[in-house]
């Protein structure tokens, strides 16, 4: 079966309909200004906030190893420029504390033995709690720090 195409009528008073309505906006100077500069405001103006880019994100660290090692992950967390390091604590009371205030969107938990099952196995595991109050920016602050952390 072949597709039907559209009456001619139809096509005829569309054409018609769309000339009009050209003549309308080019006639007057108001409506001609708002179609071109409305948009281009919008995208001046607009075009930052729509960067899913993070910058000095505040962490807080719970470093129950206290290392070498784990605070050369947490100068290396901080120098990316991702990241702004609010506080450290060798509990999690702190961090919770300061998640809870919003002082903190990240909480980087380094457990007791990461140093030396680092050098045992080559790998070992630190906990992410993210803030997940803003969906987008959680996902883009956690995949910056899984990066960081695993290089």
């Amino acid at each position: 079966m072949r597709p039907r195409l559209p009456d001619v009528p139809f096509i005829r008073r569309t054409l018609v309909l769309a000339r009009a309505e050209v003549l309308h906006v080019v006639r007057d100077r108001a409506t001609l200004v708002q179609i071109i500069m409305l948009p281009l405001v919008q995208l001046l103006v607009l075009s930052n906030a729509t960067t899913f880019a993070i910058r000095q994100t505040p962490i807080w660290v719970v470093d129950q190893d206290r290392s070498s090692v784990s605070r050369g992950l947490v100068s290396r967390l901080g120098a990316s420029g991702y990241f702004r390091v609010e506080g450290a604590s060798a509990t999690p009371e702190p961090a919770n504390d300061a998640m809870l205030r919003g002082r903190a969107t990240l909480v980087l938990t380094i457990p007791s033995d990461f140093a030396r099952e680092l050098v045992r196995r080559g790998v070992d595991a630190v906990h992410l709690d993210v803030n997940a109050e803003k969906g987008s920016a959680a996902g883009v602050v956690q995949s910056y720090a899984a990066q960081i952390i695993a290089s």
